[in-house]
This record gives structure tokens, sequence and C-alpha cells, in this order.
């Protein structure tokens, strides 16, 4: 039930992205926030899934590692997630050093949606194992 409320966490905020007007500044802060939101689900997915494992990571990285040991995530996705978990630090962390024209790129090119992509990965392993932590 856990990793289908994140998943639908990830397409409500994923779909608000899709909507946002980026040239407006409250439209580029909701596609922000929305992003932040998504990315923070993903990587609660993929930590619940180690965790459920018997493996709980030492960092939101790890668990990504822990998966792609196995055999959740390639290596090119492995790099996605890594990259993914950087964006959500510095949009929570670092906020005012976030370059509005990345955001726009990566909303333009649709690389967010790889987010929504790994989450499926991550369920159907879950479902594999018959788990829902």
């Amino acid at each position: 039930m856990r990793m289908y409320q994140l998943l639908n966490s990830i397409r409500e905020n994923l779909d608000i992205v899709r909507k946002a007007d980026l040239n407006d500044l409250i439209g580029y802060y909701a596609a922000l926030h929305a992003l932040q939101i998504a990315c923070q689900s993903l990587i609660d997915m993929m930590s619940l899934a180690s965790s459920a494992i018997g493996k709980p990571p030492a960092s939101f990285s790890a668990a990504g590692e822990i998966l792609a040991e196995e055999g959740v995530l390639d290596s090119e996705e492995l790099d996605k997630y890594r990259g993914i978990v950087g964006f959500r630090n510095v949009i929570v962390h670092n906020y005012l050093d976030v370059d509005r024209d990345l955001v726009k790129y990566i909303v333009k090119t649709g690389e967010f949606e790889e987010i929504e992509f790994l989450a499926l990965k991550v369920l159907k392993f879950t479902e594999s194992k018959g788990i829902d932590p």
C-alpha cells in the first residue's frame, strides 16, 4: 500500500510539473516544489524497498546502490537515480543556488519523467518479492 501511495504522489506531482508555466514565478516555484516531492517520494520508495529486503541504506544514494546490486537498476539507471538524489539535495539545502535554466531544461526535455520510470521498476521489484513496506 505504501509503495502505491508514493507512486501516486510521484504521478500527481509530475502532472503539476507538466502543467506549470515556468516563465511565471509562481508556476516555476510550483514546479520546483513538485519536483522536490516527486524526487523525495522516489527516494522513499528506494529506501523502503532496500530496508524491506534486510538491507537498510546508510544514505539516500546507498538505497539505489543496494537495489542495483539486487538487479533492479542497471548502471545507467543508478547514475540517473544518483542525479535525482543530488538534484533533490540542491532544491532542499541550496534552494537559492538552483539554476532556473536547468530546471526549465529538465522540464522541457522530459528528463523528469525518469522519476516515474524508476519508481515503477522499484514497485515491480517489491511486488515480485511480495513485499510492501
